[in-house]
């Protein structure tokens, strides 16, 4: 009996229209002549024209707070992984280096074949002479630097001892957290360096 009319109803139902009574009305107004149960069949057997109604998310603040510090206090370096292609059309996966300064947010950016422990030395010194040397290197427990932790939760670095030497020196390990809690962590200094 609808027939004639369905585009009619699907209209509406696209637009969120539900209410039976509304839509019986418009159809008479448009020459129908069924009753209002046909009408409410047809919506329940069509439920699907219906978007989803939306929910507002209650405000969270501002979740994008950028980690700041005072010119040469702190930098932060991790690597990346990424696909390529050589010239011969072989896929392969670099190592990207990258360090970032968090006071004026510069970044040092390197490619290498992999991420092993000479290619990061590479890295942050090239990345110190195009930015500085800062007090303090933020990580992660990247591979390169940091074995494990131990049962107290402090690194234990690579055996490495060019490397320990410049860990020591300018690096803290933490866990990949958000931004406000690095700045107390940083706030509280690090225990293993005795900062």
């Amino acid at each position: 009996m609808l027939a004639g009319h369905t585009g009619l109803v699907d209209d509406l139902l696209r637009k969120g229209v539900t209410n039976s009574q509304v839509i019986f009305e418009r159809l008479l107004g448009q020459g129908y002549a069924g009753g209002l149960t046909t009408v409410k069949t047809y919506i329940a057997a069509h439920r699907d024209l219906v978007p989803a109604k939306r929910r507002q998310a209650a405000p969270q603040g501002c979740r994008g707070q950028r980690f700041r510090t005072a010119p040469g206090e702190a930098y932060q370096m991790d690597w990346g992984f990424v696909a390529v292609e050589r010239p011969g059309g072989e896929r392969a996966r670099i190592a990207c280096f990258a360090m970032v300064c968090h006071h004026c947010g510069g970044a040092h950016v390197e490619f290498f074949p992999n991420a092993r422990q000479e290619n990061l030395l590479i890295g942050m010194l090239h990345a110190f002479s195009a930015l500085g040397v800062p007090a303090t290197v933020l990580t992660d427990n990247m591979k390169s630097v940091v074995v494990r932790r131990d049962a107290d939760g402090r690194p234990v670095w690579q055996a490495d001892v060019s490397v320990n030497i410049i860990f020591t020196i300018f690096t803290n390990v933490f866990s990949p957290i958000a931004p406000t809690r690095m700045r107390r962590i940083r706030q509280r200094g690090c225990a293993a360096f005795g900062a």
